[in-house]
C-alpha cells in the first residue's frame, strides 16, 4: 500500500485535535497546575535565560495611584476554544525533536520516489550518492509497491547489469556484472545473512546493491558486489495497514503492518508485520506456501541513545522446480509447463529464525557509535528429481537426491565514526570490527531412476525403498575476525578521496568422509576512490579501485576432501553522475573485474562445486532514475557485459567461454505517470519493458537462450485510506527462456499474468 508522508501531519493532527477536545477538562486541570507551579523539576534544565519574575503587587492604601495613568486591564483568560496544548508536553507522535528517531549517521532516510539521495551499504555511513566513488543501486519501497515485487528475481529489471542465475532450489541467486552472487552472501541491515530461504518482501523497506568488491567493509564478499536488505523499522507514528493480493495461478497473499507506541511518552515504539501467501504456478504441479512474522521494538533511551530489536520467523514450502531440459539444442522444445521431476516425492522446505539487537549512541555532533549483534538459524530439508543425461531424442536419465542442510550464524559488529580536522583537511573516519561464527551440516543421499520420457511423462515412479543418507556429508565450522578503517577526506569543495583497508582472519574446520581438514586464511583488502565535482551536488566524476576476499563457506563441497579455495577479486571502475531537473539522476560507469578460484556447480549434485581458473568481466552501464516532473517517475537503464573464463583448469572445455545467463546487452524501462494527484485522490498508470540479449545456457556453451523483449504495465488508484493497484506481466504473452543452470535445467519465463492488490490504512 502506498502511503504518502504528507498525509502524516493531517492524520495525526486530526487525531490530536480530537483527543484535546474530548478530554478538555483533564487537560485544562493539568495545564492550570503547570502554569501555577511554573517549570516542573522533571522538565527543568539549566538555562542562561532570566528566571521567571512575578509582577509587583500593590496593596490598596499603601501607595496613591496616578489619576492620569491608564487603568490596568484585567488579565485575559483563554477560552476552551482558544486553548492550545503547551509545547512542554510532546504528544506521542512528536518525540523529542533532534533525537535519534529522526535518523542516525549509520542509516539512510526513507526514500521518496524512485531515486535514493543517499545510502549506507557502500560506506556503512549515510553518504549522498553524488559523493560516492562507486555504484550503489537502490530499489526503493515505492518501486517495490508499484511493481508489486514479491521476490528478488522481480527486482532485477531495476538494476543494470544484474540478471537471473536460474535456480529453483537455491533462492535469491543472480549475477551482478557477470559474476555470481549467492543467496548466502547477502547482508540484512549490514549483518551476514546466510540462508537459501527466498526472502519475503513484506518486511523489506528497500534493497541496496553495491557493485564491485566490498571486502574492505564486509570481509567475505564476492568481487561482483554485495546485496544489503534494509528491513522496516518502528516509526514515530500510529497506523495499521492491511493488504490483500490476488492474481493468476490461484495466488492469494495477505499482509498486515501494525505500528504504534508501547509507552505513553512515545519513547518505546513497536512494529509488527505478518504475511501469508499461497499460490500456484504456470508450471505443472508447482505451488508455494509461505509465511512471515516480523516483530520489532525501538527504545529511545535518551535523545542520543536508541536500541532496536528485530525478530524474523520465515517458513517456505514449495515443490522445487528444476526447469526443463533442452531437446536437440532447443531450450523451449518442450511445453513450458512440463515438469520433469516426481511431483509425489519432490519438495523443498526452508525455515529461518533470526534476531538482531542494535545500539546507536551519539556522543556529540561529531562522534557516534553503532554496536549490533545478530543470529540466524536456518534449516533446509528437501528432495529433488531431475535429468542428468540424455539417452534418446526425448528420453533422459534422472537422479533423485534427498538432502538436509542446517546452518547457524552469529555476528557482532561495532562501528565508531567521527568528524575531525587533520592537516587542515576535513575527515570523516570510521573504525570497525566484525566477528562472525558460522557452521553448517549437510546430509546427502541419492538413487538413479529409470528412463524418463519428457515428451510423454509418466509420474509417481519413485525409486524402490527409502533413500539412505551416506557418510559423504560435509560439516563446516568457520570463525571470522575482521578489523577495518575508512577515511573520507574533503580536499576542497571539488575534490574528495575515500580510502579504506580491512584485515581478516578466518579459521575453517571442514569434515567430510570422516576426515578433518583445518585451514587458516589471512587477508588484507584495500579500497581507494577519488571524486571530482566540477559542479557540487550536480555533476561529479569518480575513479575507484578495490579488492575482494571470499573464503569458503558452507552449503557446498568440492570433489576432494579439501574445501574450496578462497575467491579473490580485483576491480577498477570509472564513472560520472549528474543531476537533471533537480530530481533526475544520470549515472554512467565502466568497469573491469577479475575473479580467481571461480566455483561452478556440479551437474549431478546441487551442493557440489568445482573450481576452475580465473574469470574476467568488463563492461559499461548507464541508468537514468528519478522524477521527470512531480507526477512522472522513471527508471531507465542499459548494460553491456562481457564475462569470460580467461585461465581455466580445463582449457579444452572452459577457456574463453562466456558465463552462463549473462547477455552482452540488456536494458529496461519502467515509467509511472499520475494522471490525478491532488492530495485526496491519486490515479496513475505505468508501462515498462525488459530486454535481455541471447545467452549461453551452460558454461561449455552448447545451448543458447534466445533474446527476448517483455512488456509489463501497472494501474493505480488511491482515495483516502484505500489503495488499489493492478500489475500486468508479459502483456503480449511471449514465450521465452528466463535463465538456466545447464542444458538439463532451463527455466521458462511466465506467460501473461496479472495480480491485483487492495489495501486499507486504519
Amino acid at each position: 500500500m502506498k502511503f504518502h508522508t504528507q498525509d502524516v501531519p493531517f492524520l495525526l493532527g486530526c487525531r490530536m485535535q480530537h483527543h484535546l477536545f474530548t478530554s478538555y477538562p483533564l487537560n485544562a486541570s493539568i495545564l492550570t497546575l503547570v502554569v501555577l507551579l511554573g517549570t516542573l523539576p522533571s522538565w527543568a534544565q539549566e538555562t542562561d535565560e532570566d528566571p521567571l519574575t512575578l509582577p509587583e503587587t500593590i496593596v490598596e492604601g499603601e501607595q496613591e495611584s496616578d489619576p492620569d495613568e491608564e487603568p490596568i486591564a484585567p488579565p485575559q483568560i483563554p477560552s476552551p476554544v482558544d486553548f492550545q496544548p503547551p509545547s512542554i508536553i510532546p504528544p506521542p507522535n512528536q518525540t523529542t525533536p533532534g533525537s535519534l528517531l529522526e535518523g542516525t549517521v549509520f542509516s539512510s532516510p526513507a526514500v521518496e520516489g524512485y531515486y535514493a539521495e543517499s545510502s549506507t551499504t557502500g560506506t556503512l555511513l549515510d553518504i549522498p550518492d553524488l559523493e560516492l566513488p562507486m555504484t550503489v543501486d537502490v530499489v526503493s519501497e515505492e518501486v517495490i509497491e508499484d511493481q508489486q515485487i514479491l521476490n528478488f528475481t522481480e527486482t532485477l529489471r531495476n538494476v543494470p547489469g544484474v540478471v537471473q542465475a536460474g535456480d529453483g532450489i537455491f533462492g535469491d541467486r543472480f549475477f551482478i556484472r557477470g559474476l555470481e552472487v549467492r543467496s548466502r552472501d547477502f547482508r540484512k541491515n549490514g549483518f551476514l545473512d546466510p540462508t537459501y530461504t527466498p526472502r519475503d518482501f513484506a518486511n523489506i523497506e528497500r534493497v541496496e546493491i553495491l557493485k564491485g568488491p566490498a571486502s574492505v567493509l564486509y570481509g567475505s564478499a564476492a568481487p561482483s558486489g554485495t546485496v544489503n536488505v534494509i528491513t522496516k523499522k518502528p516509526l514515530d507514528a500510529e497506523f495499521t495497514d492491511f493488504n490483500f493480493q490476488f492474481g493468476s495461478f490461484g495466488q492469494d497473499r495477505y499482509v498486515l503492518d501494525n505500528n504504534g507506541y508501547v509507552t505513553s511518552d512515545g519513547k518505546v515504539l513497536y512494529r509488527f508485520i505478518g504475511a501469508y501467501e499461497n499460490t500456484g504456478s504456470f508450471r505443472d504441479f508447482a505451488s508455494t506456501e509461505r509465511f512471515l512474522l516480523a516483530p520489532s521494538i525501538r527504545w529511545l533511551v535518551s535523545p542520543d541513545t536508541m536500541i532496536t530489536w528485530e525478530v524474523e520467523i520465515a517458513r517456505n514450502d514449495r515443490l522445487g522446480d528444476t526447469g526443463i531440459p533442452a531437446i536437440n539444442g532447443d531450450p523451449l522444445a518442450l511445453p513450458i509447463e512440463r515438469y520433469v521431476g516426481e511431483p509425489a516425492n519432490d519438495f523443498l522446505h526452508t525455515e529461518d529464525y533470526r534476531t538482531s539487537v542494535v545500539l546507536n549512541h551519539r556522543f556529540n555532533e561529531d562522534w557516534s557509535l553503532y554496536a549490533g549483534a545478530s543470529t540466524v538459524f536456518y534449516e533446509f530439508p528437501g528432495s529433488q528429481t531431475y535429468p542428468v543425461a540424455q539417452v534418446g531424442p526425448t528420453q533422459f536419465f534422472r537422479l533423485r537426491q534427498d538432502f538436509q542442510d542446517q546452518e547457524n550464524s552469529s555476528s557482532l559488529i561495532v562501528n565508531l565514526t567521527g568528524d575531525l580536522c587533520l592537516g587542515g583537511l576535513k575527515h570523516k573516519v570510521l573504525f570497525g570490527t566484525e566477528q562472525v561464527y558460522y557452521d553448517t551440516e549437510s546430509f546427502f543421499g541419492g538413487n538413479n531412476l529409470d528412463f524418463f520420457d519428457a515428451a510423454n511423462p509418466v509420474y509417481n515412479n519413485p525409486p524402490v525403498g527409502p533413500v539412505a543418507f551416506s557418510t559423504n556429508y560435509p560439516v563446516f565450522r568457520q570463525v571470522r575476525h575482521g578489523y577495518y578503517f575508512q577515511d573520507l577526506v574533503e580536499l576542497n569543495k571539488h575534490w574528495q578521496v575515500l580510502g579504506g583497508v580491512r584485515f581478516d582472519e578466518v579459521d575453517l574446520t571442514y569434515d567430510r568422509n570422516m576426515i578433518r581438514t583445518e585451514q587458516r586464511f589471512e587477508r588484507t583488502t584495500p579500497r581507494v576512490g577519488v571524486v571530482f565535482q566540477p559542479i557540487p551536488d550536480t555533476l561529479m566524476t569518480y575513479f575507484s579501485y578495490s579488492r575482494s576476499f571470499n573464503p569458503p563457506g558452507g552449503g557446498g563441497f568440492g570433489p576432494t576432501n579439501d574445501p574450496r579455495l578462497a575467491e579473490l577479486g580485483e576491480s577498477y571502475e570509472v564513472g560520472i553522475k549528474t543531476r537533471f531537473l533537480d530530481y533526475l539522476i544520470l549515472h554512467a560507469a565502466g568497469y573491469h573485474i577479475t575473479r580467481e578460484n571461480v566455483p561452478y556447480q556440479q551437474q549431478v549434485l546441487p551442493f557440489g562445486f568445482f573450481q576452475t581458473g580465473t574469470e574476467r568481466s568488463q563492461g559499461a552501464e548507464i541508468e537514468l532514475v528519478g522524477k521527470i516532473s512531480e507526477r512522472w517517475d522513471l527508471i531507465a537503464n542499459y548494460a553491456y557485459t562481457d564475462t569470460r573464463l580467461t585461465d581455466a583448469s580445463n582449457p579444452d572445455i572452459f577457456f574463453g567461454q562466456r558465463q552462463r545467463n549473462v547477455p552482452y546487452n540488456q536494458s529496461s524501462i519502467w515509467s509511472r505517470y499520475d494522471l490525478v494527484d491532488n492530495g485526496c485522490q491519486t490515479i496513475g498508470a505505468a508501462l515498462g519493458y525488459v530486454y535481455v540479449g541471447d545467452r549461453t545456457a551452460d558454461v561449455p556453451g552448447t545451448v543458447i537462450l534466445d533474446s527476448y523483449t517483455r512488456w509489463d504495465a501497472g494501474m493505480y488508484y488511491r482515495q483516502g485510506p484505500i489503495d488499489a493497484a493492478l500489475y500486468l506481466e508479459n502483456i503480449f504473452d511471449i514465450r521465452y527462456a528466463a535463465s538456466s543452470i545447464n542444458e538439463f535445467q532451463i527455466y521458462p519465463g511466465a506467460p501473461f499474468s496479472a495480480r491485483a492488490q487492495i489495501g486499507v490504512r486504519f
